[in-house]
């Protein structure tokens, strides 16, 4: 079998295509490659010639949609480094655009945002130079008692970072004493929509 050699683009349904293509250009800093009004349109941020599409479904979304109980939980997305993700924070923020969720998680510093047809979004940056290391990291016992991470505050790191904090006192991660915090946990996963 062979494994494919990267991640191409993801392709949403949506009865708001024009609210749904706003935020996604804003959340990733993406441009339109290509738009049929009220059809689909092509979404990029980087060098690949689309990374989001969209298309729109006809006529109204239904009233009472049931939560889903199996499906995407969630797309996520790396970037270069914590200043930039801090960064991305406090542009979306000054936009009303807030995270559900903020996570240190050990291997990553996660912002789950939420999309206006409720889709989950991650932006996140790794906090281990190395695959290898994220995995060790992934393999100690505090890891194993707290899989989840920790909650951070994007807006105190984001004025750390502001008054000269290194890139290491934003990311460190500081478990809690006991390790797994079970009610941490469960508002965790509330969060995510579990």
């Amino acid at each position: 079998m062979a494994a494919p050699k990267a991640f191409s683009h993801v392709v949403l349904k949506t009865f708001r295509l024009a609210a749904m293509r706003d935020w996604y250009c804003a959340v990733l800093g993406a441009h339109v490659v290509h738009e049929t009004p009220g059809k689909a349109v092509f979404l990029t941020y980087d060098e690949e010639h689309h990374r989001v599409a969209i298309t729109q479904l006809d006529g109204e979304p239904p009233a009472n949609v049931p939560k889903p109980t199996a499906g995407l939980l969630h797309l996520a997305y790396t970037y270069s480094d914590i200043r930039v993700l801090l960064g991305q924070f406090d542009a979306l923020r000054r936009q009303g655009i807030e995270p559900l969720a903020s996570v240190n998680h050990g291997p990553t510093v996660s912002l789950y945002y939420v999309d206006p047809d409720g889709n989950r979004v991650e932006l996140l940056i790794d906090r281990f130079a190395t695959v290898q290391e994220a995995i060790d990291f992934m393999g100690t016992p505090g890891f194993q008692k707290n899989p989840a991470g920790v909650d951070i505050d994007p807006a105190r790191l984001f004025d750390l970072m502001k008054t000269g904090a290194s890139d290491e006192e934003l990311i460190t991660f500081e478990p809690s004493a006991d390790g797994f915090d079970p009610i941490w946990y469960k508002k965790h996963l509330e969060h995510m929509g579990l």
